[in-house]
């Protein structure tokens, strides 16, 4: 009998296990991922060069879209994918004759060039920095809060998709795209 329910719990476990990963990728899936992101003018970059402490820095993105960075000089990084502007800096390297075969890897430190825009029933409406995995309630947030007014249960994200804008009814813990513009709306008694 006892092994039975070591059986069974362990089987439960197992389930729940698995119903938590899926969870977690459903949640994860709408998140841009390092790679894909689009870098712009403000966002700071890490980036480092594999077996080459002396070339890791910190850089930020300038108004026109470039950096300078040791050995290379200017940078355009604006509308390249992170990946791409790891490949570009890796081949400049390379061509430079100062690395056999350079690997830098670039991270996102801040996401400064990507905006979403929250309006309506807050505290401060305007324009705020995006940030990966940003909730709508933390969008609201840096906002200062909704009003004594404000009916966060009724939230709408208006997104550009195809060009145009389609309206969602949102909830507090979904995920923000950049460019999403959060609309709160008047509390009707």
């Amino acid at each position: 009998m006892r092994k039975k329910q070591s059986k069974t719990t362990l089987q439960i476990i197992c389930i729940f296990i698995g119903l938590l990963c899926t969870t977690s990728f459903a949640f994860s899936a709408d998140n841009i991922s390092n790679n894909e992101y689009v870098v712009g003018p403000e966002d700071i970059l890490d980036i480092r060069v594999w077996d080459n402490e002396d070339m890791d820095r910190m850089v930020e993105v300038s108004q026109n879209g470039a950096f300078t960075f040791p050995l290379i000089g200017k940078v355009d990084a604006d509308g390249l994918s992170v990946f791409d502007l790891e490949i570009l800096m890796e081949k400049k390297l390379l061509e430079g004759g100062y690395f056999v075969s350079p690997q830098v890897t670039i991270r996102v430190k801040k996401y400064r060039s990507k905006k979403v825009y929250v309006v309506g029933e807050v505290t401060t409406p305007g324009e705020y920095y995006w940030k990966n995995s940003m909730t709508v309630r933390q969008a609201i947030a840096q906002a200062g809060g909704v009003t004594e007014k404000a009916s966060p249960r009724r939230v709408i994200v208006v997104r550009t998709k195809d060009g145009k804008e389609e309206e969602y009814k949102a909830k507090l813990d979904a995920l923000v795209k950049p460019n999403d513009i959060i609309r709160v709306p008047v509390r009707y008694f």
